[in-house]
């Protein structure tokens, strides 16, 4: 037995060397969360004057971006196309990062050995994640650089003409929706191994604290912002400008402009209800979470329906190449009528009733 046991534990301790350069297993987890999560704020250390606090869109932020006097007065007097760089990009911006920056704490200070196995492996993709990040952060910053030399050369007496200036400022709306997106999808992995914990079954079984509350709303929070995201940001803020299509007798639809429209007032009602709620959460009597979980579980399932109906839509291609006629359109995809419903049904319907569902129990 006692030779058996040597054996044993050579082996361990061997698998724990190998796993130590694959920065898993042994209890390494965690240590290398820290180290990379350190690293990020290096990083953005070493950006330091590209962010600055204050508010965007009435949310409170490290990280709101700064372009220098020249584009910052664009941006401040709301400039067509430029506002929208502060009052959605910027909050979407803000809301992630301060959900990373919440909660991220709530890893590091996990005990290693209450981990399982999926939680371990859910905490070494977020580790990858935040490598992939940085390498995006240092991009972001290149491409914002670029944008604000352009304008401070040339763009600030309009030398070149609108045709340049909106080049140069949908070329940087792409390049912010990337990173906006790796900004995000960091927040989301930090959301799934923080859920991976199994945090959310403790809290159907045992009274909740404020603490606990706050994650369950932070959480809420990540999972409504991607949806928003998707839409607002990636399929028509940083490839078009809607109000051209929407302003032009030959493309005007009254029905996509309805979908935009409402899109933007559930944004309005998110952010006012769910991300300036305050910590002043009402009391959850017995079973009232398990409800609340279990609410945020149909949510969830219910957005990857919309996820999958709005990628299919491509809004640039039917406005630019179609018109926005529908009848046109659907020769080339055939599930487009089929795909607005589920969206209307999503924007009009499923999203409001869950952030107001979710407001109600929250406070």
């Amino acid at each position: 037995m006692k030779r058996k046991s040597l054996i044993l534990s050579l082996v361990l301790m061997v698998m724990c060397i190998a796993s130590a350069f694959t920065f898993a297993g042994c209890g390494a987890e965690l240590k290398t969360l820290k180290k990379n999560t350190d690293s990020l704020a290096s990083a953005y250390q070493t950006y330091e004057t590209s962010f600055q606090s204050g508010y965007v869109g009435g949310v409170t932020t490290d990280y709101k971006v700064n372009y220098g006097a020249t584009v910052n007065g664009f941006v401040d007097s709301n400039q067509e196309g430029f506002g929208e760089l502060l009052s959605t990009y910027n909050v979407m911006l803000a809301i992630s990062n301060n959900y990373f920056d919440a909660n991220i704490k709530f890893l590091l200070n996990y005990k290693q050995q209450k981990l399982s196995k999926k939680a371990k492996a859910a905490i070494d993709d977020l580790s990858k994640e935040i490598k992939t990040y940085i390498k995006s952060l240092k991009n972001f910053i290149s491409a914002k650089n670029s944008m604000v030399y352009y304008f401070e050369t040339y763009g600030a007496d309009n030398v070149l003409g609108d045709s340049s200036k909106n080049y140069h400022l949908r070329t940087y709306k792409k390049s912010y929706a990337k990173f906006l997106g790796e900004n995000i999808r960091l927040s989301s992995k930090l959301a799934k191994a923080i859920e991976r914990t199994e945090i959310f079954s403790l809290l159907r079984a045992t009274s909740t604290t404020n603490t606990d509350i706050d994650i369950v709303k932070d959480y809420i929070e990540i999972k409504m912002l991607a949806v928003f995201n998707e839409f607002i940001i990636n399929q028509t803020s940083s490839v078009m400008d809607w109000s051209i299509y929407r302003n032009n007798p030959n493309t005007q639809n009254a029905r996509l402009n309805n979908i935009y429209d409402d899109m933007y007032n559930k944004f309005s009602s998110y952010k006012s209800k769910i991300v300036g709620g305050n910590e002043n959460y009402r009391a959850f009597a017995r079973g009232e979470m398990d409800t609340l979980l279990d609410k945020i579980n149909n949510f969830v399932l219910a957005a990857e329906e919309y996820y999958k109906a709005v990628k299919d839509v491509n809004f640039l291609e039917l406005a630019r190449n179609y018109d926005n006629k529908l009848d046109s359109y659907s020769k080339k995809n055939s599930m487009i009528y089929i795909d607005l419903e589920k969206l209307e049904q999503f924007i009009g319907t499923t999203l409001p009733c869950f952030i107001d569902e979710a407001y109600e129990y929250l406070y």
